[in-house]
């Protein structure tokens, strides 16, 4: 029966006729009681709440079909798990998968050299747990019991159906030929724990579990791709899924002592991460390839890939091409988050005199829109596609950044557009936008009108300013007030800034001395600044609570919509 997804379960595996041979390397079975509930619970949470499938991870074989009949899988990676199966096998009487098609004496899973567990496993079928000596194996019998205690009110045949047909892992298959010792180390270098496999990992598992080791590369965002001593020109799907491959990644040294001890979890090796996530990124690559376009949901992310995925080698090919592309792109173009906020790659260490202006006006327009977009992060695969074949030095690659903006948030009628900028409906993008264009005009005109007055601290956080995900819009003068504005005046874009969620909670409903005061204190003991708009407000008061009068406000606002109406409606090439 064809399996193109590479997708099995207990009842496949039976109508397929596929025995299954774990080598003496191997350990047997040594879950403690923690991971054995966890799955019986979590089979049974997903049978509960009828889901399609519960994935327990990628299953590794070499594929001895082709010589052997009936056809045989040598696992490499995969027996705890399947051998929990099969303990589950022995007390909810799957006959047909406990042993095979080829009579009672031939088992499905063959442990070589272990015949007293093999022995152990058929007690435990008979109803003989007396007869096991193995204690690793009556630890699942006691599990077992346990899990029937506590669901004695339910009718468990159903659970058995479903585990039996329903519980699926994704078979990856290697080419016969390896050493033992190669295949005994790419076994220790793997994860055995059964747990859910993530959107991603099913993806990669279905459709590309041959191109897995560069598939692996081009999803690690904690290092430039090109760091990472792996070589981006196409490889072909044999050298990809090479065991060779992968056991070369460690020194030599380190594989040596895999036989004694298993690999320590590898740690990442930076706090870097990319803006996109890596559902989106993988989405942003389907999209590529899909020219018309996928859906950008990442929680439907298998879902999206079963009705878009590419089939054909040659489709593989073409995605795997896009997707070193667009990762090699990102590293070199778009902004990451780290530690110290968003950074280029390029400018990871502290910035220098060299770093240009446009370098630093690129970086924070790419931060506004970073912050300032939903989790699809669309405007980056925009900009991609319109950059494509170019070599855009920084300011030219910001001029076509602001021109997507543009187009993107169109301002048509400078009436509405203001009626537009009013508490509640106003789109959280304007306060952001209006911060990066702040910001530039500082940077290129610090002696505009705009900042006269301002203190040495406050310049110079201004010029340090950078973008965060704040959500919380203020008033300045509180929503509930023992001297209440005109509900006009009170809602307007001249009253309002955004700010942290954080910083909000603290101001509450003080007033707006108080508020004007804390962003004092933020200059003075951070040097930082929530809203360069608000300190504007804290300008245009003369630093007075006393001065913020609903005239103020009223200026200050109509002063930063006719910024806004300049950077759309009559742009130059600085805005």
């Amino acid at each position: 029966m064809p399996n193109p997804d590479n997708v099995y379960t207990a009842k496949s595996l039976v109508d397929e006729n596929i025995l299954l041979e774990v080598p003496i390397y191997q350990r047997l079975f040594v879950w403690d009681e923690v991971q054995i509930l966890t799955l019986l619970d979590d089979i049974y949470d997903a049978y509960q709440k009828k889901n399609p499938n519960y994935y327990i991870g990628i299953v590794t074989v070499v594929d001895h079909r082709e010589t052997d009949a009936p056809p045989r899988w040598e696992l490499v990676d995969g027996q705890q798990r399947l051998t929990f199966l099969t303990l589950l096998g022995t007390q909810v009487k799957w006959d047909a998968f406990i042993a095979s098609t080829e009579g009672a004496s031939v088992p499905r899973i063959n442990y070589v050299g272990r015949n007293k567990d093999q022995d152990c496993i058929k007690a435990l079928r008979a109803g003989r747990p007396d007869a096991c000596m193995n204690p690793n194996l009556l630890r699942f019998l006691k599990c077992y019991e346990e899990f029937q205690e506590k669901h004695r009110a339910d009718d468990l045949s159903g659970f058995a159906d479903y585990a039996y047909s329903k519980t699926a892992f994704l078979v990856s298959k290697l080419f016969p030929g390896y050493s033992p010792f190669e295949l005994n180390t790419y076994f220790e270098k793997l994860n055995s724990t059964g747990r859910q496999l993530e959107p991603e990992e099913l993806v990669k598992g279905l459709y590309f579990s041959s191109r897995a080791a560069e598939w692996n590369t081009l999803c690690e965002f904690s290092n430039p791709c090109s760091s990472q001593g792996f070589d981006t020109n196409a490889l072909a799907p044999e050298a990809a899924s090479s065991i060779r491959t992968i056991l070369e990644s460690d020194l030599a040294e380190r594989n040596a002592k895999l036989l004694e001890e298993p690999a320590a979890v590898s740690q990442p090796k930076s706090s870097v991460r990319s803006i996109l996530s890596l559902p989106v990124f993988l989405l942003h690559v389907l999209s590529l390839l899909r020219e018309g376009g996928v859906e950008m949901n990442p929680r439907k992310l298998v879902q999206i890939f079963k009705d878009h995925a590419p089939r054909t080698e040659d489709e593989k090919n073409q995605f795997m091409k896009h997707m070193r592309q667009y990762r090699e792109w990102l590293d070199k173009n778009i902004v990451h988050h780290t530690e110290a906020g968003l950074e280029f790659w390029r400018d990871m260490n502290e910035e220098t005199e060299e770093t240009t202006t446009d370098r630093k006006s690129l970086r924070q327009f790419q931060s506004m829109l970073a912050v300032s977009s939903s989790e699809q992060q669309r405007w980056v695969l925009e900009a991609y596609r319109n950059a494509s074949g170019k070599n855009l030095g920084d300011a030219d690659f910001l001029t076509q950044l602001k021109g997507e903006d543009r187009a993107r948030n169109p301002v048509d009628d400078a009436d509405a557009f203001k009626a537009a900028l009013r508490y509640p409906a106003i789109n959280r993008y304007w306060f952001w936008r209006l911060d990066y264009i702040l910001w530039e005009l500082y940077q290129n005109s610090p002696a505009s009108d705009l900042f006269s007055g301002l203190e040495s601290g406050e310049k110079a956080a201004i010029s340090a300013y950078r973008f965060k995900a704040n959500r919380s819009i203020e008033h300045v003068h509180p929503q509930t007030s023992t001297e209440p504005w005109a509900e006009e005046d009170l809602h307007a874009f001249g009253n309002l800034a955004m700010i942290s969620a954080s910083f909000n909670s603290t101001q509450s409903n003080d007033g707006v001395g108080t508020k004007f005061g804390r962003v004092k204190d933020q200059i003075a003991n951070r040097g930082a600044l929530e809203s360069i708009k608000m300190l504007l407000m804290f300008k245009a008061a003369d630093r007075s609570e006393a001065n913020w009068s609903e005239e103020t406000a009223n200026m200050h606002g109509a002063a930063m919509v006719a910024r806004l109406l300049e950077a759309f409606c009559h742009h130059s090439a600085n805005q």
